[in-house]
């Protein structure tokens, strides 16, 4: 693992999608939660946020999304990954943080999609959302 990425992943506590998220102070108001999307064509893209909320880390972690859509039967059609970056939890593993990360998800037709959330390189549990896709 490269010295710069805490050994020590966080927990998410939270993993949702939402239009957006308003911060005032230390308050955090998740705008128009998402379980289902509109295809308004054949193919397009729709634009959310995805809201995680960690603890239990310490140091920089390097997060991942990856996007899967799958059709009406089943059938995978497309996976990619929508995001990479690095996080920086702190030093206090009993705060709680916050991250909003807006993405650009493609629409392949209806089905359903599955946002997997990866920290350092591996899955997270309670870190898959999935979404209607009509």
């Amino acid at each position: 693992m490269p010295p710069e990425i805490h050994p020590h992943r966080p927990l998410v506590r939270t993993f949702v999608a939402c239009q957006q998220v308003e911060r005032v102070g230390h308050q955090i108001t998740l705008v128009g939660l998402l379980e289902k999307v509109r295809a308004l064509s054949d193919r397009g893209h729709i634009g959310v946020t995805l809201y995680a909320s960690l603890t239990s880390g310490q140091g920089r972690h390097r997060i991942q999304l990856e996007y899967v859509h799958f059709d009406k039967t089943g059938e995978e059609i497309s996976r990619r990954i929508v995001r990479q970056s690095i996080i920086d939890m702190g030093n206090d593993p009993l705060e709680v943080r916050g991250l909003p990360m807006k993405v650009v998800i493609p629409l392949f037709g209806a089905g359903w999609i599955e946002i997997h959330l990866f920290l350092d390189g591996q899955p997270v549990p309670a870190g898959t959302l999935t979404l209607s896709v009509r």
